[in-house]
């Protein structure tokens, strides 16, 4: 039972009131073999019924034992990068915030929110796993410690042109040369276009 309330632990946070139909979903398999799981699956659909009307029929979630261990759930949108990181203790995650969770249990370890606009779309992190690169929609590129959780958040220029000659896009129309990914080594961090590459310092100095 413990593993089912596991595996339910980000839908269940989110409203508790699904916690029978999580049960059933999850433990119909074990109805015929264990008389205590029946009777929990009975008393969720009995009493369950008054908080949520929709009752699983069959089993239709992951059940405990499979390959299914966690659900982390926690960004609001779609995650476009991941990295393990800590000696694989850790899951990195970019969308517009930076979450960091515990594989060993699941739990939520770190969000680092840089207040961007729009999303992360791309992640290279250091071989010392000490910090990271992404990049985003507006074009701009977060340098992460990954340590302190201290970032620097800067719009990306073209080589060669200052800020007061570069405009952004008009709002909802991509940048005429948008950043297409990065690479991190321990010291510095590679930036780059369709047209062109610029080499930058972990600091942010190109």
């Amino acid at each position: 039972m413990s593993d089912a309330l596991r595996l339910s632990s980000s839908v269940l946070a989110a409203d508790p009131n699904n916690i029978a139909c999580q049960i059933i979903g999850r433990l119909l398999p074990f109805y015929k073999t264990c008389r205590k799981v029946a009777s929990f699956i009975d008393q969720c659909e009995t009493i369950g019924l008054q908080h949520m009307a929709l009752v699983p029929a069959f089993n239709t979630l992951a059940s405990p034992g499979g390959p299914l261990v966690y659900s982390l759930e926690a960004h609001q949108f779609a995650v476009y990068g991941l990295e393990v990181v800590s000696a694989g203790q850790h899951l990195l995650t970019v969308s517009n915030k930076f979450i960091v969770f515990d594989l060993s249990s699941g739990d939520i370890v770190r969000i680092i929110d840089p207040r961007i606009e729009g999303i992360m779309t791309y992640l290279s992190v250091a071989p010392d796993q000490r910090y990271c690169v992404t990049t985003t929609i507006s074009n701009q590129y977060i340098i992460c410690n990954l340590l302190t959780g201290e970032y620097i958040l800067r719009d990306y220029q073209t080589p060669g042109n200052s800020n007061k000659n570069q405009t952004k896009p008009p709002p909802g129309q991509p940048p005429a040369d948008p950043l297409l990914g990065a690479t991190v080594s321990n010291t510095h961090f590679v930036l780059w276009t369709a047209k062109m590459y610029q080499v930058y310092t972990n600091k942010g100095l190109s």
